[in-house]
């Protein structure tokens, strides 16, 4: 699964799309310093249960770690797994 990543002046998002349209997504904002808040996650009920939102996941952190930034989860999903593996995202939360 080709997981694209997109940025702005204020964040960016990560996203997989198939057929020019986008199936999921992870957006978040840039704030000051090195940090930035996951704010929201889609997934289309299409890739229900494949894993999809981690993959976002997991290529956000990716990215948070590369650019030495923390990351504070605001959206319910991102706080759920990285609440649920605090010991594995210790590095990257705010």
């Amino acid at each position: 699964m080709n997981i694209q990543h997109q940025t702005s002046d204020t964040g960016g998002r990560f996203y997989y799309e198939e057929n020019g349209k986008e199936l999921a997504g992870m957006y978040y904002i840039q704030n000051e310093g090195k940090h930035i808040t996951i704010e929201h996650t889609e997934v289309d009920e299409s890739l229900g249960g494949k894993g999809v939102g981690k993959l976002l996941l997991e290529k956000t952190i990716d990215f948070a770690r590369e650019h030495g930034l923390r990351i504070t989860p605001v959206c319910s999903y991102a706080k759920h797994v990285m609440d649920k593996n605090a010991d594995k995202y210790e590095d990257v939360r705010a």
